[in-house]
Parts: structure tokens; C-alpha cells; sequence
């Protein structure tokens, strides 16, 4: 009896508001032909003393730079302030697309307050 092993590569990204507006940043672009960027575990800290909102979105390099008012996030995690998230789900999250983040300082879909340099950062482990 043998077994199986899968084996991917996996990547990791940094990100923090000293790069990340409260535009789309993008993580990694999806184009034709090529398998659904999978998310499989993520890490964020909230340094400042309020709320702040990390948005994950399904969206291209492309079509991260026109803002957020055209975009609705896949994934919404608000955190208080000095504290930190984690996620680690049973299976990947899958972006069809492309994987955009944007963190802002309200929770609304369409909204993008500002964030100071340093609020929030993190990593994103992705394949």
C-alpha cells in the first residue's frame, strides 16, 4: 500500500499599512488558464487604538487600482484595537480572480477611511 503526497508551493506575503492604503493592494494577480490563488492561513495585528477593517478581495492587479467603490469584499475582518487575528480554515479560501487586500479604518463594503502607516500588518500564506 503506498500513499500519496501532495506538494505545492506555497508563498507569504507581508503586509502592513505602511504599503497598504485603503486601496486594493494586490497580492497576486489570477489570469487565463492558470488554478485560483488559495488562501490557507493569515496574521494580522492592529497596532493603533481603534477598530480597523482588513478586506480581502476577488480582484485583479488590473482592477485593484480603480478603488474600492466598484469592489465588494470576499472577506471583511474588523480588529480591535491592539488586538490580533488569525485564521487558519479546514480547506483554502479560492480567489477566482486575483487576490486583492486593503485595510481602512470603517466597516463598510464601499467605504475606505483612512489608515495610518503602521495600523496593521501581517502575513497572507497563499499558493
Amino acid at each position: 500500500m503506498g500513499m500519496f503526497e501532495e506538494t505545492f508551493k506555497l508563498d507569504a506575503n507581508y503586509i502592513s499599512t505602511s504599503g497598504l492604503s485603503s486601496l486594493p493592494y494586490a497580492v497576486k494577480q489570477v489570469s487565463g488558464g492558470i488554478a485560483p490563488t488559495k488562501v490557507y492561513s493569515m496574521f494580522f495585528n492592529n497596532t493603533s487604538a481603534a477598530v480597523r477593517y482588513v478586506k480581502l478581495a476577488n480582484t485583479s492587479a488590473t482592477t485593484a487600482i480603480t478603488g474600492i467603490s466598484a469592489q465588494t469584499p470576499l472577506m471583511r475582518i474588523g480588529i480591535a484595537a491592539g488586538e490580533s487575528f488569525t485564521y487558519d480554515p479546514l480547506s483554502p479560501i479560492k480567489f477566482n480572480t486575483g487576490l486583492s487586500v486593503y485595510a481602512t479604518s470603517t466597516a463598510g463594503d464601499d467605504t475606505n477611511g483612512a489608515v495610518v502607516a503602521g495600523d496593521v500588518h501581517g502575513f497572507i500564506v497563499y499558493s
